[in-house]
């Protein structure tokens, strides 16, 4: 049996997609794209999670140490340890690359900003290993042939943490070290404005520039909150004056600084 070709069987047969399968397939494509999207901002909020729970793990392990010892990790020689790394510290409560005098904008990889570190594992407060040494590269130095690295990295894969003290004689967790060689400290925007605000408003205020949490960008660790100039970085923040993240910025353009707890 033949169909002529302006039969309606053969029309029927030639043709394309109608209008409910056109729609189907554009539902079916923007579930996908949602999907996708909704996946990656629960991925981010996974990782803010994780950094959050990394910060608090080690404020539990500060304070732990300090009952324990009577002393804050980094700030006063191992107890027990009787070798030459830790016996510089001065025990004046505040972590400093050399003793006594903390800096706005700690640049040397020495002194009680890795000893900090190594005391904490030393004592089983933290997971990991950190050699204490204060040369080598910033995330990893050779102890006898062994790579063990001077400070941790976020668990969020968002870069390194250091801690030292501010002049304001306040200790601080630095989120936005690089991974760089050589014995400078050297810092890097490691977050996103919008990965920065979620850290600080379920930490703190929200705000870049006052409380706990404080945002900076560009290439130092220097943030003080009363004087909001414009190298408090505008990628990081819209307006220096105002306090707020720059939410419309989706690079890495962020730092954050918080105090110990």
């Amino acid at each position: 049996m033949t169909y002529s070709k302006n039969s309606p069987v053969a029309r029927s047969s030639e043709g394309g997609f109608t209008l409910v399968e056109l729609s189907i397939v554009l539902v079916i494509i923007g579930l996908i794209v949602g999907g996708v999207l909704m996946g990656q901002d629960l991925i981010r909020a996974a990782e803010t999670r994780a950094m959050i729970a990394q910060l608090e793990k080690y404020n539990t392990a500060v304070n732990t140490y300090k009952l324990k010892y009577g002393v804050l990790a980094g700030d006063a020689k191992f107890p027990g340890y009787s070798g030459t790394l830790l016996t510089t510290s001065d025990n004046n409560g505040v972590l400093a690359s050399v003793a006594g005098t903390p800096t706005a904008t700690p640049t040397s990889i020495a002194g009680e900003l890795v000893w900090f570190w190594s005391e904490l594992s030393r004592a089983g407060f933290i997971d990991g290993k950190f050699s204490g040494l204060s040369t080598g590269t910033v995330l990893s130095a050779s102890a006898t042939g062994t790579t063990l690295p001077n400070f941790p990295s976020t668990k969020a894969n968002r870069g390194g943490i250091i801690a030292y003290g501010f002049t304001d004689g306040i200790n601080y967790y630095h989120i936005g070290l690089d991974n760089n060689t050589g014995t400078t400290i050297k810092t890097a925007n490691n977050l996103r404005p919008e990965e920065a605000f979620n850290l600080d408003k379920k930490v703190d205020d929200a705000n870049p520039f006052t409380g706990a949490v404080l945002a900076r960008g560009g290439s130092e660790l220097e943030v003080v909150p009363s004087v909001k100039t414009a190298t408090a970085n505008t990628g990081c923040v819209t307006e220096n004056l105002t306090g707020t993240y720059n939410l419309e910025n989706i690079t890495n353009a962020c730092q954050l600084r918080v105090k110990f707890n």
